[in-house]
Parts: structure tokens; sequence; C-alpha cells
């Protein structure tokens, strides 16, 4: 599990938000997407990373009314900001 509290940052930029994962994470040959949540000003919202193979950044999303996935950003689905926090479960893979 992943819990990222916005507290300290100032900057959230414009372009998608993605986790930068460890580099012990072993090469595998599936693209992974995971679950989470984003809580921001007493609202709770759906978002999911996806993690192409052999990738080290994880990429989040969140669904859109009419079922399709629009990126995460500093402004969607919630204007993140310092109470924002970011929760994203996972499985690791190992073989």
């Amino acid at each position: 599990n992943a819990t990222i509290t916005c507290t300290n940052i100032t900057n959230f930029g414009t372009g998608q938000i993605y986790i930068d994962m460890p580099g012990a994470i072993p090469t595998r040959s599936h693209d992974l997407s995971t679950g989470g949540f984003l809580t921001d000003g007493g609202a709770t919202y759906t978002i999911f990373g996806t993690l192409g193979a052999s990738a080290n950044k994880m990429y989040l999303w969140h669904p859109t009314s009419n079922g399709a996935s629009d990126i995460l950003d500093y402004n969607s689905p919630a204007v993140l900001d310092a109470t924002s926090v970011l929760n994203i479960t996972g499985v690791a893979l190992l073989a």
C-alpha cells in the first residue's frame, strides 16, 4: 500500500501524476493495474494506477462518468491541495 499525503506539496504541475517505483521491482512481461482512492475536502474519489511491463512509473487515472478513464492531474477528479491524500493498493508479483 502507498499513502501519499500532500501536506508539503506546493506545486502539482500540470501533467499526469505518477509514482516512481523502486528500482528493485523485477522485470515482468505483463502490464499491471491497481485500485485506490483520493480523499479531498471530505469527498472520496476512485482512482487506479497502471504500470506497464518493465516500467518504473505507475501512472494514475480516474474513471469518468461514461465508463472511460482520464488522467489524474492537479485538477481532476478534484483540485489537489495540501489536504489531499492519495491511497494506492497493489499486489507485488514475483517470479
